[in-house]
């Protein structure tokens, strides 16, 4: 894969470009090495291998801040290379299909917006990933919410593990966009990193923590 392929679909992974440019800059641009083009907002994270050579490493700029200085590689996050898993006999590893994958998160996208606007919620309300579903529960109960289920056609290799449904809505996409017709998934605890793979694409996903029904 090309750099300019890999940055486009790295482009939804850095930071907000809406929001206000003071804000670690640096996650708004996109890390290019020798091998990979990494982009973070520090909620998901992509690295594609690409097959384009470069001199040294770079920063791209999505946006181009004239007020900010984005020239000096070390700013971005150090061991960002170590926040991709290397899957060992702990994970549990299988495989997802993309097609269906989308599908089912483009409902849960859906009502997990319609839930969080209903109920006055700071963050998006969390989707609940099953072996056997995907679901969409609201924690309280009103005539404006309401709840989601799809049922998979095989078995996940994961167990009870919440997400941000648009962070695993964005990675889905991503392996849809680069054609990529199954994932590779890797998964240790509901509270480890969820890690997406297919061929030069790796996506880490961090889970959502649910405490007394309340999300952080």
């Amino acid at each position: 894969m090309n750099i300019e392929t890999a940055l486009k679909l790295a482009k939804p992974y850095v930071g907000s470009l809406a929001k206000d440019p003071g804000s670690r800059p640096v996650l708004k641009t996109a890390l290019v090495t020798e091998e990979y083009v990494i982009a973070t907002n520090t909620h998901i994270l992509i690295r594609i291998k690409h097959d384009d050579i470069i001199s040294e490493p770079y920063l791209h700029k999505y946006r181009d801040y004239k007020e900010l200085e984005y020239d000096d590689v070390s700013r971005y996050p150090k061991g960002v290379h170590k926040l991709v898993p290397t899957p060992d006999s702990r994970y549990t590893s299988g495989t997802l299909d993309t097609k269906e994958m989308v599908e089912a998160i483009e409902g849960a996208c859906v009502t997990s917006t319609q839930n969080t606007k209903a109920l006055g919620l700071p963050n998006p309300q969390h989707v609940l990933m099953e072996p056997a579903k995907m679901s969409v529960t609201p924690t309280v109960l009103n005539f404006e919410t309401g709840s989601y289920t799809y049922i998979f056609s095989n078995k996940l290799p994961l167990e009870n593990t919440a997400f941000n449904p648009h962070y695993l809505k964005m990675a889905f996409k991503t392996f849809k966009a680069a054609g990529e017709k199954s994932i590779n998934s890797h998964w240790v605890t509901p509270d480890r990193p969820w890690l997406l793979t297919s061929n030069d694409i790796e996506v880490v996903v961090l889970p959502v923590r649910i405490l007394r029904g309340k999300l952080n």
